[in-house]
């Protein structure tokens, strides 16, 4: 078993008790997973929709320590703190901020969140693309 940076194996290969055609399907599984939070995170952090960028990240976060990324997950688990208190004034339903009284400066109040937010997010897309290209690396013993 090879090792990676981010991409660790030892718990799929162990659950899947030497089954080569789940671990192959887990792995091409969390390809897609991986591509599809990162698009739409970025997406989301993009459009300061702080309140779905939680709930994304809540979910990401779960997927994530089966395949040996603990330390994102609980990044991922800040990330998830901080967008719900950040995203207080927006509305959850819609996703998109309300009004505010303009002499009220969200920005300013949080901006030490948004500059935390913003690292969480930056390492999250770095750690994904390189775990996508780990899996892929993995995917050849499958072949």
């Amino acid at each position: 078993m090879q090792n990676f940076k981010h991409l660790d194996l030892r718990y799929l290969k162990k659950t899947s008790l030497g089954k080569k055609e789940i671990e192959k399907n887990m792995l091409e599984l969390f390809i897609l997973q991986l591509n599809k939070f990162s698009k739409e995170m970025k997406l989301l952090f993009d459009e300061k929709k702080w309140h779905l960028l939680g709930n994304h990240a809540f979910f990401a976060k779960e997927i994530l320590p089966v395949y040996g990324l603990k330390q994102m997950a609980l990044d991922l688990n800040q990330l998830v703190t901080l967008c719900n208190k950040y995203g207080k004034n927006e509305n959850p339903a819609m996703g998109s901020n309300i009004s505010l009284p303009s002499d009220l400066n969200i920005e300013n109040t949080y901006s030490a969140d948004l500059n935390e937010i913003t690292d969480i997010m930056n390492n999250f897309i770095l750690v994904t693309k390189e775990t996508t290209e780990e899996i892929k690396i993995a995917l050849e013993e499958y072949t």
